[in-house]
């Protein structure tokens, strides 16, 4: 049917007031002449859209199947599957937009909550500018993980660096089209580090202030770690400075949570903390603050660990005895918190095996 009667045909039945069925919107596949049919039939944008979709799905799905692995290969794809599933999106959603126009725009597709949610109180351009730069650094993302995929045994701190700059990078975009006030705003709602606030508060209720503050902790740390990226991650210079950010973090989180929501925050955001406390849930009169010092006396053990194996000036026979002393001065510190039941059962299970491991490591 010639695109011009696909039209005046969806015309006609709107104006009789008949409905539009899902065969005529079918036949012909003339999608521009469609879109212009529903428009003047009334049909609102959120309609149009979801028709659209349907019908490009329909369209493009023989593409897709073909740019798709076996299922028995969908997680080793090839570089060249990604990217002809890429190829595909990109065809699709130039179309759309084609099709569309500004009813294609991100900021016209949201819903009243859902803007509120994840944008706050960005205009409509600058929500659009800010899903093009997201869109953009998926691209990116995508294109490493395909070129990650042929290299699995790959330096990982190449790609902890790569990550690293591709974050740096897309903040600067975004900083370029939003004001640093709209930058926090939108970050507060989008970024990685609002995911583990948010995550981390499940179980109990905080303030937005207390949010805010707990974002911004999460924050400073992701970025200081980030910083170290040029360490390698195997090295005991990243891991002993892992555990002191670690701890700094909850040091400062009990800053800003003042109460037992606290612990119950480290129960979801500290995995060292969550160890300790499962190996001890058989002694209720263990109360968290005393397992959250076994925690701290754990991370001071490892880390002066550390320290001393880097040390290469000394003898392996006075190595061997710092390291029984500063084991033996550990466990003092823990017998003396939990008392001599719950220390030694502590001992044997869990995240208190590692003073047997490091005693082994010390000669006795």
């Amino acid at each position: 049917m010639p695109a011009g009667a696909t039209a005046e045909a969806a015309a006609k039945l709107a104006a009789a007031g008949k409905s539009v069925t899902w065969q005529s919107m079918q036949t012909g596949r003339d999608l521009p002449a469609l879109v212009a049919s529903l428009r003047g039939a009334g049909f609102p944008p959120a309609v149009i859209r979801a028709v659209v979709n349907q019908l490009l799905n329909e369209k493009f799905a023989d593409q897709y199947a073909a740019a798709m692995p076996p299922y028995w290969k969908r997680s080793a794809q090839t570089p060249a599957q990604i990217a002809a599933q890429q190829a595909v999106s990109e065809e699709r959603r130039k179309l759309f937009e084609s099709l569309l126009g500004d009813d294609a725009r991100a900021s016209a597709a949201l819903d009243p909550t859902t803007r509120l949610q994840r944008y706050g109180n960005l205009s409509d351009a600058k929500i659009d500018a800010v899903a093009k730069i997201e869109r953009d650094y998926n691209e990116l993302r995508r294109n490493a993980y395909s070129q990650g995929q042929t290299n699995l045994l790959g330096n990982m701190e190449e790609r902890q660096k790569q990550q690293a700059m591709m974050e740096r990078e897309m903040r600067a975009d975004l900083a370029s089209v939003l004001t640093p006030e709209e930058l926090e705003s939108f970050e507060l709602r989008n970024s990685t580090a609002a995911s583990k606030v948010m995550n981390n508060i499940r179980g109990f209720d905080v303030t937005e202030q207390e949010y805010a503050a707990l974002y911004r902790l999460q924050q400073a740390s992701d970025t200081a770690n980030h910083a170290r990226t040029g360490v390698a991650v195997s090295s005991p210079e990243a891991a002993a400075q892992m555990l002191a950010a670690q701890q700094a973090l909850g040091d400062q989180v009990r800053t800003v949570l003042t109460d037992d929501r606290f612990y119950k925050y480290l129960q979801a955001s500290d995995y060292t903390y969550a160890q300790v406390m499962r190996s001890l849930s058989a002694f209720p009169n263990v109360t968290p603050a005393a397992a959250y010092e076994v925690t701290k006396i754990q991370r001071d053990l490892q880390s002066e660990m550390m320290r001393m194996s880097k040390d290469t000036s000394l003898p392996t026979t006075e190595r061997a005895e710092q390291y029984r002393t500063l084991v033996k001065t550990s466990e003092g510190r823990i017998d003396a918190l939990l008392g001599p039941d719950a220390a030694a059962a502590y001992k044997k299970q869990g995240m208190g095996r590692i003073f047997t491991s490091l005693r082994s490591q010390g000669g006795g």
